[in-house]
């Protein structure tokens, strides 16, 4: 059941736009700023303002999830949701890099 208190703007749909929306923006300074930046400070501010939009993208995920489950499972959502996040993305990471790297030849 979908808790009550998800507020007046909408509550799912509109966290997962506002998801959508800040990964677009820093998607948008992302590519531009690797291709385009050759110089080291402007490469790191456009860098900077892309990840305050990238980690903008957090807590609509966070606050749809509190607000999709029932109260006396809510932690034990948001803790299964960041293992799985950290198993599949921080545990393989460091394994794909170093094949693409060996791939390359770097």
């Amino acid at each position: 059941p979908v808790d009550t208190n998800a507020g007046p703007c909408g509550g799912v749909p509109s966290a997962f736009g506002i998801c959508g929306v800040s990964s677009l923006i820093c998607f948008c300074m992302i590519v531009p700023g690797f291709l385009l930046l050759p110089e080291v400070y402007s490469f790191l501010l456009v860098m900077f303002i892309a990840q305050v939009f990238l980690f903008t993208a957090q807590a609509p995920v966070i606050a749809g999830l509190m607000w999709s489950l029932p109260a006396h499972l809510r932690n034990l959502g948001i803790g299964m949701t960041m293992v799985t996040i950290h198993v599949f993305g921080d545990v393989p990471s460091p394994i794909v890099v170093g094949k693409l790297l060996d791939a390359v030849g770097s």
